[in-house]
């Protein structure tokens, strides 16, 4: 032990004398110092952040060889010696160096260089950018700056932070896209690169723009930081890099500074309302909540969006005047109710318990809400809606307010697409739908059911063909575009395909049916010709082309009269056409639980509509109604389940006078009944 101890004694003492420890202090101190000059003069050069590991690397291999080199030498005025060894005689050491040490001298030397090198060429790599080639590019480039803003780097090494750092990103993207000078590129394109390692270049010439935006977010505490950079894909040269630090609080004017570089260093001209830029909300800890919620509704699934609301909602609490919350809000409940997201679906129900009633009223109030100080999401929300309702002339209004709003929103130019195309001008349409493709190049395959949709109403059977076949290879659950495509190969008398085609529907149609099991869905059974009449053509011959194709594709021109819908509502009283006609003359009220759009093309004259989905509800009846009074709930015939479900809840509400009329409007117009067209 004593022996040990001595030995002990005698090791410090030798790093003492060798001057271990001073070396061992000079080297960290040094290393400090290097990282500080880096943290600050890497963003000047355009070197991200990232590149700081390089260093940090560089320091660690380094530090034992710092160690080898201050126990065995020393540097003198004479110059590099060997440190003495201890003597115990009077006789100076031999300092000189030997062969061998000038052998660990050169090995210590090559090592150090090659640790250099190996730095350089790493830093180089991050700094130095191969440039993008014109010819290479997947689009032509647009005449005007054009510009990807990659997903940014979370380096705040806390993956909970994820969504701070994609709604910084996506806050950004926002924000350029209002400026009409600059082409940027959609937020659904340029994620498909995050966490991806890619080059600036491939980037560039897949999405076909000049510049690319990158960089680093780190949230540690209240303070924010952002590392960007700006490079020109065709020179591979950095238009600028810097930093911004800021606290969370003050995270909007952040992204303005962010935004101002970007506008001065294109030398953009802004129009007077760009110049003032306008935040949805100036509370941080609402916009917080906004980007969770946001982050939650991006994954487009039933839980996703039942732990969105929360979230949503409590941005509202913070801030009872943020539209952008509520018009989040009313449009995942549109969702839910366009998805046909099944009301006992569990995940929805677990967390949100609503019915199908108050799914709508949640839409309808939010919506309402948010349309009082509208931005371009409300546009979009607000011109999707009267489209499906058939009032075309307006959601093209609407559309173009929210492409005005945002300039480079590629769902702007979805919503106009719908209009057009379903207001008879397909042209112009297919044109819209085109700049959304170019906007958003890794598009949804919902754009392809639009562009093949004009194509068709255009007659370009081939193309269109061609269109919907790749939006069925990408979705094969999207049945409207099998409908389509049915009927475009049925124009092009390509029978033996159009069967398969109207197979693979009625298929599609058997599978929902066995999952939603009658609950949700409103419409059930084999597509027939007669449901030609649910689309929404605003022009007849656009209907009468498609229901032709289908007809040519060996379609049936009626389906299996099957229990699809009951026969008898416990409770009221199935009544047929020539009851219903007796009804109507004695004065009974007539409720349609129709959509709008198909209210507009043809509805029992005097009835009323309450769309079953969006406004039938107990205060809407029973304004129009007293409970014992005669009224009298249909819908589209006997496949059709909002009739059904109408009648069920006016019993459930106590009406005592309820007739559920089965076979519906299309009985009621085959009779040659009374009917109105708004």
């Amino acid at each position: 032990m004593a022996s040990d101890t001595k030995h002990a004694v005698s090791l410090l003492g030798d790093l003492r004398r060798r001057h271990v420890f001073r070396v061992i202090a000079l080297y960290i101190v040094g290393a400090w110092l290097l990282l500080q000059i880096a943290d600050v003069v890497f963003p000047g050069l355009g070197i991200p952040e990232t590149a700081i590991r390089y260093v940090i690397i560089g320091a660690i291999v380094g530090f034992p060889i710092a160690l080898v080199f201050g126990w065995m030498y020393e540097i003198t005025p004479q110059g590099i010696v060997r440190t003495a060894p201890l003597s115990e005689t009077d006789q100076g050491p031999d300092l000189s160096l030997r062969n061998a040490d000038y052998v660990i001298l050169g090995a210590l030397s090559l090592v150090a260089a090659s640790v250099t090198y190996g730095l350089i060429v790493k830093l180089g790599d991050v700094a130095e950018i191969e440039p993008a080639s014109v010819e290479r590019m997947a689009f032509p480039l647009p005449d005007k700056p054009s510009i990807a803003v990659l997903p940014f780097d979370n380096m705040s090494g806390d993956p909970e932070q994820e969504y701070f750092v994609d709604g910084m990103t996506e806050d950004l993207i926002t924000d350029l896209s209002k400026i009409s000078g600059l082409f940027v590129i959609a937020r659904n394109s340029v994620f498909t690169y995050k966490n991806q390692p890619v080059l600036v270049s491939d980037v560039a010439e897949q999405l076909g723009v000049r510049y690319v935006l990158e960089g680093s977010v780190r949230r540690a505490g209240d303070t924010v930081r952002i590392n960007a950079q700006l490079i020109d894909a065709l020179t591979g040269g950095h238009v600028w890099a810097e930093r911004y630090d800021d606290v969370t609080d003050d995270v909007f004017a952040l992204q303005d500074r962010v935004i101002k570089k970007i506008v001065s260093a294109l030398k953009l001209s802004l129009t007077l309302s760009e110049k003032v830029v306008i935040h949805e909300t100036t509370n941080p800890e609402a916009h917080d909540a906004f980007l969770r919620g946001w982050a939650h509704y991006r994954r487009n699934s039933p839980e996703a969006f039942a732990q969105a609301v929360p979230y949503f909602e409590r941005a509202i609490e913070l801030d009872p005047n943020y539209s952008l919350a509520y018009a989040a809000l009313a449009t995942l409940y549109r969702k839910v109710m366009d998805n046909n997201i099944s009301t006992r679906n569990d995940a929805w129900v677990g967390f949100q318990r609503l019915s199908w009633t108050e799914v709508g009223e949640r839409r309808a109030e939010n919506f309402r809400r948010a349309m009082e100080d509208p931005g371009a999401l409300t546009y979009q929300a607000s011109a999707f809606e009267l489209s499906d309702r058939g009032r075309t002339n307006e959601a093209i209004a609407e559309a173009k307010r929210a492409i005005e709003a945002e300039p480079n929103n590629p769902v702007g130019y979805e919503a106009l697409a719908t209009a057009l195309i379903q207001g008879g001008r397909s042209a112009e349409g297919a044109e819209a739908i085109q700049a959304a493709m170019r906007l958003d190049p890794r598009y949804p395959h919902e754009y392809l059911f639009w562009l093949g949709l004009a194509q068709f109403n255009l007659e370009q059977y081939e193309q269109s063909a061609d269109t919907l076949n790749r939006a069925t290879q990408g979705n094969p659950e999207d049945g409207r575009s099998l409908i389509v495509l049915a009927a475009a190969l049925g124009q092009l008398g390509r029978t033996n395909e159009a069967m398969l085609t109207i197979d693979a529907l009625n298929r599609l149609s058997v599978e929902r049916h066995q999952i939603q099991e009658g609950v949700d869905s409103l419409m059930f059974g084999p597509y027939t010709l007669e449901d030609v009449d649910l689309w929404t053509f605003n022009v007849a011959d656009e209907r009468e082309r498609l229901r032709e194709g289908l007809r040519l594709a060996g379609l049936s021109a009626t389906g299996k009269d099957t229990e699809v819908s009951p026969s008898f509502i416990p409770g009221a009283t199935s009544i047929d056409v020539i009851e219903a006609r007796q009804l109507y003359d004695r004065g009974a009220l007539f409720i349609d639980t129709r959509p709008h759009v198909d209210w507009n093309r043809g509805h029992v004259a005097g009835a009323v509509l309450l769309e079953l989905e969006k406004m039938f509800t107990k205060k809407a009846l029973s304004e129009l109604v007293d409970r014992a009074e005669e009224v009298v709930i249909y819908c589209h015939g006997s496949r059709c389940l909002r009739s059904s479900k109408g009648t069920e809840k006016a019993v459930s509400w106590g009406f005592e006078k309820v007739y559920y009329f089965r076979d519906g409007f299309p009985a009621w117009k085959a009779a040659q009944h009374p009917i109105e067209t708004d």
